[in-house]
């Protein structure tokens, strides 16, 4: 074996110096069957039962839009749908800044079986369900064991961080599987081989456009892994694929420059926090924002007991420093990630949005199968504990923000009671939900605006309560004002020299406020109020802000009328008065 081969063994797969895997006997295609079918039951059941939440809303508007039209255009009725005032939007208004893949995705599957929310999410759902196999070919190729490829597919089928993302109606489940797809080309990637290169530049390309930063950190590690490797070949390889990505985006990104606002530039691609980088060690391994002490000790402790294992007995060598590699794959491409999507506003807690390394996840899921495989391998009990701990609780799992475990029985809504236990199970309470089913609360408010709303009633979401869902389902007989904060509005648009006349209106009277609990009576409420009006030059905006804040006063506006259980998480109020003067703003 030469000397690059056997760097090639010690720090990455070392599949090139093996060869292809043998093919799978009957046993084995069983168990990868079978496995597949239970993640599409458990991907596919109930898939449409809950309504989009905000971000989903966002990609099944415009795969509605692209459906209907042949372009992403953000008119629906009296909306505009933009998030920045018009800033993403082009002349045409057309949303060209948010990458298109799930768009159009999306728009197929509403073209072929119609407009629903379960047409919305199945797409992407059948994305996920092709990642379990996957991640079995990718597996079986780097670590060259054919029964710890079985385990980490069989595991992702059940592992619930992966079936939230995979059953949502956005970018998730084709970054998974084409990050998977890379995964496997990457051990067998060099110049000679030109169909496996051309399947990685195409994975490259595709993958660019469903998440740009994704893409790039993703490609930098792998590189990064080639030099630590020191295989020129897969490094010439990778650096041929980022060519052809550059010559394949520069036209897009000459045109994208030619007819974007002159303010999208700080939109799309903002200004990246170099001090993220000091917070890796809080987000080992990519699979975790937010660690808690049981989460930061599992990797640690399951390697050092593989080392242990691996002195003793001498085996299993090198798929343990495959292992190591994929580890260390992973880490660099989280260092490379957070620069990238770093924000200078970001809070710790937000610091980096876990949906944004969501092509990791089969990756991670197949290290720590594999270290639980091997530990069961040693010693069944400690294993099987392990094994169990990681596939079915929170202890060592990923911890999704707003898409927790929780998230599922409101697969639509941010705003949920975060629940923070040390042992609990992620896989029973997801089997519980999926059998008996769970109201959400944006399907609660809709289905009473629905009911109440008239045609032509102004709707005004407040901040924490994203309007894109009401948009989505009750934007063609509705006026949605959202967010109620400086940058985002759906029918006051900044710019308004660049939208047309029709939808931009300095005056909006709404009939609802959409509001979490409480906002109305919150001093920063008044100030949103003020700044808004002073913002759009309103002439005459109805609201009275001393009504809602100062109840001494005599009388409010507004009242609250949904839901009558005053401790629920959103409000809806409803005007009860006649609007008040301009003069007495």
């Amino acid at each position: 074996m030469s000397a690059q081969g056997g760097q090639s063994q010690v720090i990455g797969s070392g599949a090139s110096a093996v060869g292809p895997p043998p093919p799978l006997r009957a046993r084995e295609w069983a168990v990868l069957g079978a496995g597949t079918l239970v993640g599409a039951v458990l991907l596919l059941l109930r898939l449409g039962e809950q309504p989009f939440w905000d971000d989903e809303a966002l990609t099944a508007f415009f795969g509605r839009s692209i459906a209907r039209t042949g372009k992403p255009t953000a008119l629906y009725g009296e909306n505009l749908n933009s998030e920045r005032n018009g800033l993403e939007l082009f002349p045409d208004l057309t949303d060209r800044v948010f990458p298109q893949v799930c768009f159009y995705v999306t728009a197929a599957s509403f073209k072929l079986f119609g407009v629903s929310t379960f047409t919305g999410r199945v797409p992407h759902a059948l994305l996920g369900l092709a990642t379990i196999p996957a991640v079995f070919w990718a597996a079986d190729r780097w670590f060259r064991d054919r029964r710890l490829a079985l385990a980490a597919a069989c595991v992702l089928a059940i592992w619930v961080p992966f079936l939230l993302f995979a059953r949502q109606c956005r970018y998730y489940a084709a970054v998974m599987l084409l990050a998977t797809i890379l995964w496997g080309l990457y051990p067998d990637i060099s110049l000679r081989r030109w169909k496996r290169l051309a399947l990685v530049c195409l994975a490259m390309l595709l993958m660019f456009h469903s998440h740009y930063f994704l893409t790039i950190a993703f490609v930098l590690a792998l590189g990064t892994l080639a030099l630590a490797e020191r295989d020129w070949r897969k490094l010439a390889a990778l650096a041929v694929g980022g060519v052809f990505l550059a010559a394949c985006v520069l036209p897009w990104y000459l045109w994208f420059q030619a007819n974007r606002h002159p303010d999208t530039q700080d939109y799309a691609f903002p200004n990246a926090d170099p001090r993220s980088a000091a917070r890796l060690v809080y987000l080992l391994l990519c699979a975790v924002n937010r660690f808690n002490v049981g989460q930061l000790l599992f990797v640690p402790i399951g390697l050092a007991v593989l080392v242990w294992g691996w002195r003793r007995h001498r085996v299993w060598r090198g798929a343990f420093l495959r292992l190591v590699g994929l580890l260390a794959f992973l880490t660099v491409f989280t260092a490379i990630l957070f620069p990238l999507e770093g924000r200078a506003d970001w809070t710790p807690e937000r610091f980096v949005d876990i949906r944004y390394l969501s092509s990791a996840v089969p990756l991670f899921c197949a290290c720590m199968t594999v270290i639980a495989a091997q530990l069961f391998r040693w010693n069944r009990v400690a294993g099987g504990l392990v094994m169990a701990a990681f596939a079915a609780t929170d202890v060592p799992a990923l911890r999704l923000g707003d898409i927790t475990y929780r998230q599922f029985n409101r697969l639509a809504s941010p705003i949920n009671a975060k629940v923070d236990l040390p042992f609990r199970s992620y896989l029973a309470d997801y089997l519980v939900e999926l059998a008996w089913g769970q109201d959400s609360v944006y399907g609660r408010v809709l289905r009473f605006l629905e009911e109440r709303a008239q045609p032509g009633d102004t709707i005004l979401t407040c901040p924490r309560y994203h309007s894109q869902p009401i948009l989505f389902y009750l934007g063609d007989r509705l006026r949605v004002c959202g967010m109620l904060e400086e940058t985002e509005s759906h029918i006051l648009p900044a710019n308004r020299h660049r939208i047309a006349p029709h939808v931009y209106r300095t005056d909006f009277a709404p009939k609802w406020i959409v509001s979490t609990i409480g906002t109305l009576d919150s001093p920063a409420f008044d100030r949103t109020i003020r700044r808004l009006a002073a913002r759009y030059r309103t002439h005459h905006l109805e609201i009275w802000v001393g009504h809602l804040t100062r109840p001494e006063l005599g009388r409010r506006m507004f009242r609250p009328v949904y839901p009558p259980d005053p401790g629920q998480q959103v409000v809806v109020y409803e005007r009860v008065d006649s609007p008040t003067p301009a003069a007495e703003l």
